[in-house]
């Protein structure tokens, strides 16, 4: 404040005596060299009371100058236009798109398009979110070996998830015995399609899913590590390694892939699991997934959806707790948390009413309804159905990406969900 005074002294003083001299444009350039001098001439008490100001100031000035130069240097090399048309070109065969999932974070994944043929694609994948989630993956997908092959697929992936949510096992677990726990995964596998002909198609997959479950990083919930051991829940403190085999079959007769009006799909899996070496954990899964297109007036369309998973041990082994049929948030129950529900089997089912609000934005209603069992089919009880109801928004792309923000609400209360592409 002391400098700030002294110079608006100087400049009070300064001013009459410029003015009297100055008679023309001239002397006004004149005055402006004199009063550039007078500051290179400042008394020593004005250097230090200004010599603070200029050490604080000095950081920003450094970072502001560091900036400036750095974006001087980027335009001067061009690498912003040099690293986009490296990642998207006008062809549309290499493309970025952003990615968010509410259980893992925000990414990016990279796509490069005819690779080897022409339907082939290298997929890269990067995700991370709060609490170190994160995901990562890659994968050479629709490479054509021969013409009974008519597709293969190579892929390996890691994530870490580090708030995964408990409530126990079983149909009747509370919201508020919510523990959390980490997965980790890597998991590399090949699979191959068949093309049997009058839109059925026949896919194997084999690989390996190797395992390992760390405490939970959620502080506002308990570690799930501190409440059980694995006597309580297998699978909790041994890393799990297993070698996985499917085999499932695919029919469709929509009109269109991501955005159908009519027609249905059915898509059915069996899945073997079995422990590398010895090990307690050899099972079998079978998932089976329905969905019927009704087209209705003025281009509105209701979805019918009916699933249902079941898991089923080999004698004398076990299922670990984290491959158990959930309910819960994903593509089976909105309105629940993932995991909310978890057991050896579920069953499902859906009603989506879509109504377009433009040619690639549509509003939805629906109706969620599902339980889970021990054994669904000798333990079937019409008491432990849950049910969901909600609405959202729908957002198709014309390469058929699809992002949804849903809004749904159950007896645990409101829950909304985004996904992008």
């Amino acid at each position: 404040m002391k400098f700030l005074f002294n110079f608006l002294i100087i400049i009070l003083v300064q001013i009459p005596l410029f003015a009297a001299e100055a008679s023309d444009s001239l002397a006004q350039v004149s005055r402006t060299n004199e009063i550039r001098i007078l500051f290179k001439q400042k008394s020593f008490f004005d250097k230090a009371l200004s010599f603070p100001g200029k050490v604080l100031f000095f950081p920003f000035d450094l970072v502001f100058s560091g900036i400036s130069y750095g974006i001087f240097k980027v335009d001067e090399s061009k690498i912003i236009p040099k690293t986009r048309d490296f990642l998207i070109s006008e062809d549309g065969r290499r493309e970025v798109r952003p990615t968010y999932v509410s259980r893992i974070g925000v990414g990016i994944k990279y796509y490069q398009r005819e690779i080897l043929n022409r339907e082939s694609r290298l997929l890269l994948l990067a995700t991370v979110g709060l609490h170190q989630r994160q995901r990562y993956g890659i994968a050479l997908e629709r490479i054509t070996l021969s013409e009974l092959f008519y597709h293969s697929n190579y892929r390996a992936l890691y994530e870490k998830l580090t708030t995964e949510s408990f409530f126990g096992i079983g149909p009747n677990t509370e919201k508020n015995a919510k523990s959390n726990y980490t997965r980790e995964l890597f998991g590399p596998d090949i699979s191959i399609g068949i093309d049997l002909g009058h839109r059925l198609t026949l896919q194997a997959r084999a690989g390996f899913e190797l395992n390992n479950i760390l405490p939970g990083r959620d502080n506002d919930h308990p570690s799930l590590t501190d409440l059980y051991s694995g006597a309580d829940l297998p699978g909790l403190d041994t890393q799990v390694n297993l070698f996985t085999f499917s085999l499932g079959f695919y029919y469709g007769s929509l009109n269109r892939p991501a955005k159908p009006s009519r027609g249905y799909e059915i898509n059915a899996v069996g899945h073997y699991f079995q422990q590398i070496n010895t090990g307690d954990f050899y099972f079998f899964k079978l998932s089976a997934d329905f969905r019927y297109y009704i087209p209705l007036f003025h281009k509105r369309v209701l979805m019918i959806r009916l699933g249902t998973e079941l898991t089923d041990p080999l004698p004398a082994k076990e299922v670990p707790f984290y491959y158990l049929s959930e309910l819960g948030e994903g593509i089976s129950f909105r309105g629940f948390e993932r995991g909310r529900f978890r057991d050896f089997d579920l069953i499902l089912g859906s009603l989506e009413y879509r109504y377009p609000i433009s040619n690639k934005l549509e509003s939805i209603l629906f109706v969620d309804a599902g339980q889970v069992s021990a054994d669904i089919f000798n333990e079937y009880s019409s008491s432990n159905w849950e049910f969901s109801i909600g609405t959202g928004l729908r957002y198709v792309t014309e390469g058929g990406s699809v992002s949804k923000i849903e809004l749904a609400r159950s007896r645990d209360g409101y829950l909304v969900k985004i996904t992008l592409n």
